[in-house]
């Protein structure tokens, strides 16, 4: 059955990390070996009858949603609690360095709950964990959180829905964890990368909003290259000279002003052999409709 099936595919990837080599010096933990001693280190939200809209006030204690979660934003979201309600819901305090993990709909986004986040609890719809950061480096915890490793841990398998794992199950993952020194030096390597890449990636929708997202899906190159090369990359204004659109300023040249077409020996001869020539070769042109294959 596809019960028996995923059970037997959860024991094999329970298997395997059992196995898993680590490097020399690491070691290999439970979630359980670096949470907090205190109560609630590791707490799934309150069942949603514990929070209906009648008992939300116009000021007081917050309640976070999976949006804060979802967003990494904090500051989102105007639902409050007053005393007494947040009192009776004590245990779902979030506090400064916890993780939240969002439960339902979109599953498994990971933030850091900030310092300067204003006091209130989590909703049904996240999980929360608190680490003990003499163990463990709180920014390498979250990007193991976040890692394919740990994502293919704590997700329910076998199931058409979606959802975290029992906290008794999240609480056994296994995890590689190196000496603190070796996890600030992996996190600042990955938050240099993934610096990088998030630049890279604000470059080209800067320059994707420039054109038609379509078109460039279709045929991205082609597209760029005649965009390049009618002034619509660099903003510049056209104007049309002998039937063709160009950049104002440019010139229309034939072909043959500015290169020979299969030129024959005599005419290359007094080239010397230091000359730097670009060419097409003629087996790479198409002879139906002259399209170069380069």
């Amino acid at each position: 059955s596809d019960v028996c099936s995923s059970d037997l595919i959860d024991q094999k990837r329970s298997s395997k990390m059992n196995q898993m080599q680590v490097p020399k010096g690491w070691k290999l933990f439970t979630l359980e070996d670096v949470l907090k001693d205190e109560d609630y280190s590791i707490k799934r939200g309150p069942w949603g009858s514990s929070i209906k809209k009648e008992f939300f006030v116009a000021n007081g204690y917050k309640v976070y949603q999976q949006y804060n979660v979802i967003y990494d934003n904090f500051d989102y979201g105007n639902y409050f609690l007053d005393d007494n309600k947040f009192s009776e819901l004590r245990e779902f305090e979030v506090k400064a360095g916890d993780f939240l993990i969002s439960c339902s709909g979109t599953i498994g986004k990971v933030s850091i709950f900030p310092n300067n986040g204003r006091r209130g609890i989590m909703n049904q719809a996240l999980l929360k964990i608190s680490i003990n950061s003499n163990h463990v480096f709180p920014k390498y915890f979250l990007h193991l959180l976040r890692s394919e490793l740990i994502q293919n841990q704590i997700l329910v398998k076998g199931s058409a829905m979606k959802n975290i794992v029992a906290v008794k199950e999240l609480k056994k993952i296994k995890f590689p964890l190196p000496p603190l020194e070796t996890q600030r030096k992996i996190v600042q390597k990955l938050d240099d990368i993934l610096g990088q890449i998030e630049e890279k990636k604000k470059e080209i929708l800067s320059i994707t909003e420039k054109f038609d997202v379509k078109k460039i899906n279709n045929n991205y190159k082609n597209y760029l290259l005649k965009s390049a090369f009618d002034g619509t990359l660099t903003n510049e204004k056209s104007e049309a000279i002998d039937g063709v659109i160009v950049p104002r300023g440019w010139e229309v040249k034939k072909l043959g002003e500015l290169c020979i077409i299969n030129p024959s020996k005599s005419e290359i001869n007094h080239l010397s052999e230091e000359t730097e020539v670009t060419f097409v070769p003629m087996r790479c042109v198409d002879d139906e409709i002259g399209r170069a294959h380069v």
